[in-house]
């Protein structure tokens, strides 16, 4: 690995620390969550979750990659996964909390989330468009 994509990832892995940090403050600050605002610090841990998943996905992709000596551009795929993760873990723990799942099983899920990425916000909409038209059950 080059310097540089070493200092990439201690960047990376600094950034995710401290936002871990940051968002287990805010999610153990808040004291109830209401009908009018949503608990955005619980939201936060699970799009932090999902990007570890992101990230996971993205690393395993770059090192293919390397390995197979084909070109892979960190940064713009980093950009890229972290935007993804940051929809599906949303979409993900907003869905989750919706059916009440437990939190250890819907943090395996936002993980696995995060690193099916576009896959799985391709197939949930899809699906939730499938609903939406009548032609799918349920959700």
């Amino acid at each position: 690995m080059n310097a540089y994509a070493r200092r990439a990832l201690r960047r990376v892995t600094v950034t995710m620390l401290l936002l871990g940090w940051g968002v287990s403050w805010a999610a153990v600050s808040v004291i109830y969550p209401d009908l009018v605002g949503l608990p955005w610090a619980q939201v936060s841990v699970g799009v932090l979750i999902s990007s570890w998943g992101g990230l996971t996905a993205t690393l395993g992709r770059k090192l293919t990659a390397e390995y197979g000596g084909a070109p892979f551009r960190l940064k713009s795929e980093l950009v890229k996964d972290t935007a993804v993760s940051v929809s599906v873990g949303t979409g993900g723990y907003l869905a989750g909390a919706w059916q009440g799942l437990d939190p250890m099983l819907l943090g395996v899920g936002l993980l696995m989330c995060g690193y099916g990425g576009v896959k799985v916000l391709t197939t949930a909409t899809d699906r939730l468009i499938a609903v939406i038209r009548g032609s799918g059950d349920r959700l």
